[in-house]
């Protein structure tokens, strides 16, 4: 008996007209089934692709129809996609496709491109096959912007390849898919030059097609990170939706910027967009939030604190603002923009002279460069004020006077935090700048950091000293932290953020003059016996102030200071034992779970169902990775 396997063999022997009359015979069976309509549509597709060549005859017209009418399986994609195939080059125009893949497939894609043009704009062009001209579109226009002003093809490779990114955007083609993000990608190789508006290509690509490989960052060949396509579009989005303040286009990239500030918080210049669009929508509040925690990672840059001066109300926060950008930089092809903003926040705080200073500086500079003298300096010169005063030179004394305000309302959002001073150290090779260690409170231990110890300025510190700083410790693997201010802590006492942690002392290694102490499963490591402020003894209780520190390996515990305790360590960490022991290959076991270790075994001469009592305290397994108890002492 015949089944569809019989079918498949003799297509597959090339046997195309007997392959056929089988399939026919199988779908005529009673028993017939899913894979029976596969083996005859492939035979279909076969021989619709065999007489597409020729010239229409009545046997492609009962294939085609035969190929149209069968009802696939829907699970097959491959077979739908091959039935669409076949009956697509019976279409108009199908001898045009095939010589547009077969350019293609020469990487004539210019060509193809062409060739696809006419079928589409002819309303001849199959939906299937616009995936295809999709990814000719994307190589064609990476071709062009690859090549030179002269080439044949066009003077204007950017005129070329703006013209395939338009093409695109009107093709049926699936999003997100590879190929809408490659042509992303090429659009915003046209981005820095100006040739593109970025914001008006993406709201008709659509960033909600965005997929996630598209937020993965890469390094190049250089070894340098580079930022994520995705980034890299919202970024330039939103950047020019704030110069056009087109509500719309606001309000259309904004959650963009918070999915990628999400993504990406190491990347300041996606908050400084956020700061400017809230300010353009109106909600002053949060823009003015958003901009300080911009401001606080560009603390050196004259435009973080133009922008702070440019949103907050108060006039004296303003005229800090404005002067703490011009202490940043006094470049005079950058900072007019600023000096005019100053010179009206002084006109309004009396300070005739030195906005009369600010404004005559603007008007010395554009002239010098043959610039036009902008209209807010002639508004300016318009005042009762300007005729009256005689001018002050800008000086950075002046401005000091008033950035003081500005860095108050930098930190305004910043909390203090209680620490304590460290001890100082030097990083080899760079002796000259020494570095101080911090501890700040924190659950359940403080955190140690290290700063550079001009920073504190701070005089007479030492260790354990109570301060309190204005500083910010970045998550995540880096932890980069940044000091803002520091002050002494009048009613605080050394060391005071240290919770008292009591331990026992559960080994003693005088050869490398280290101690080893145990106060919990969190809470165990070294100590040297150099430091010990008293006489080691085995299980005698200590008292204990931790830090944790972060490496690249993870964080880890040190101790500060180790010391005599009255107080006993608590019976999760140490206890007494009195029981019988089992002796097995000279290690000892009591019944209720305490290791004797052989040491102990052999000096005490230990033997089997011997009767002792001792003390133990929690000890760690490495082989097993599991927490037990071992004895320390035999009394």
């Amino acid at each position: 008996m015949i089944s569809s396997k019989d079918v498949f063999q003799k297509r597959r022997d090339g046997d195309l007209d007997a392959a056929y009359a089988l399939a026919l015979e199988r779908m005529a069976a009673t028993d017939r089934d899913a894979w029976d309509v596969r083996a005859l549509g492939w035979c279909l597709v076969d021989l619709v692709k065999k007489f597409a060549g020729d010239r229409p005859s009545p046997e492609l017209e009962r294939y085609a129809a035969e190929l149209n009418d069968l009802i696939v399986p829907p699970d097959d994609e491959v077979l739908t996609k091959q039935r669409d195939y076949a009956l697509s080059l019976l279409q108009a125009g199908a001898t045009e496709l095939q010589e547009a893949k077969r350019l293609s497939k020469a990487g004539k894609f210019r060509e193809a491109v062409g060739i696809y043009a006419v079928l589409f704009n002819g309303g001849t062009l199959d939906r299937s096959n616009h995936t295809n001209y999709g990814w000719d579109l994307f190589k064609a226009t990476r071709d062009a912007l690859q090549q030179e002003p002269q080439d044949q093809w066009s003077g204007s490779p950017v005129a070329e390849a703006r013209r395939y990114l338009g093409i695109y955007l009107k093709l049926d083609v699936e999003r997100p898919s590879l190929l809408h993000s490659c042509i992303l990608q090429q659009a915003l190789r046209l981005a820095p030059s100006g040739h593109l508006k970025v914001m008006a290509f993406v709201r008709m690509w659509g960033l909600e097609h965005l997929r996630a490989e598209d937020f993965e960052r890469y390094v190049a060949e250089d070894g340098k990170a580079r930022s994520s396509l995705a980034e890299t579009a919202v970024q330039h989005a939103a950047k020019e939706a704030v110069l056009d303040g087109q509500a719309g286009n606001l309000e259309y990239v904004q959650p963009f910027v918070d999915l990628a500030m999400a993504r990406f918080p190491d990347n300041a210049w996606l908050r400084l967009n956020k700061a400017k669009i809230l300010r353009a929508l109106g909600r002053q509040d949060e823009a003015l939030a958003v901009a300080i925690d911009f401001a606080k990672s560009k603390v050196g840059e004259y435009w973080a604190w133009e922008l702070l001066g440019d949103l907050v109300t108060d006039p004296e926060q303003r005229r800090g603002c404005y002067c703490k950008a011009l202490i940043c930089s006094q470049d005079d092809n950058f900072v007019s923009g600023v000096r005019l903003k100053l010179a009206r926040a002084l006109v309004g705080a009396g300070e005739f002279p030195e906005a009369k200073g600010e404004v005559l500086r603007v008007i010395e500079h554009k002239t010098r460069a043959g610039h036009r003298i902008p209209a807010e300096a002639h508004d300016l010169m318009q005042g009762s004020w300007f005729s009256e005063v005689s001018a002050l030179e800008p000086k950075a004394a002046f401005y000091a006077r008033f950035a003081s305000q500005a860095d108050d309302l930098l930190l305004s959002a910043v909390p203090w935090i209680d620490a304590c001073v460290g001890e100082s150290f030097t990083i080899e090779g760079q002796e000259s700048k020494p570095r101080r260690k911090l501890y700040l409170q924190g659950t359940p231990f403080p955190t140690e950091v290290s700063v550079h110890a001009s920073k504190l300025r701070l005089k007479n510190l030492a260790v354990g000293l109570p301060i309190k700083v204005k500083a910010e410790l970045e998550p995540g693997e880096g932890r980069r932290f940044t000091l803002y201010a520091a002050a002494l802590r009048e009613d605080g006492s050394d060391f005071d953020i240290f919770p008292e942690t009591i331990g026992v002392i559960d080994s003693i290694n005088a050869d490398k003059g280290l101690l080893h102490f145990m106060a919990g499963v969190d809470a165990h490591g070294t100590f040297s016996l150099a430091e010990y402020s008293g006489t080691a003894s085995l299980g005698g209780s200590v008292a204990i102030r931790l830090a944790t520190y972060h490496s690249k390996r993870g964080a880890f515990l040190r101790a500060l200071t180790v010391g005599p305790s009255a107080e006993p360590a608590g019976p999760n960490v140490c206890r007494s034992f009195k029981d019988k022991v089992r002796v097995d290959k000279g290690m000892g076991f009591t019944p209720d779970g305490v290791f004797i270790p052989p040491d102990l075994v052999s000096a005490h001469g230990l033997g089997d169902e011997d009767f002792v009592s001792g003390t133990a305290v929690l000890s760690h397994n490495k082989k097993r990775q599991t927490w037990g108890w071992k004895a320390i002492l035999i009394e």
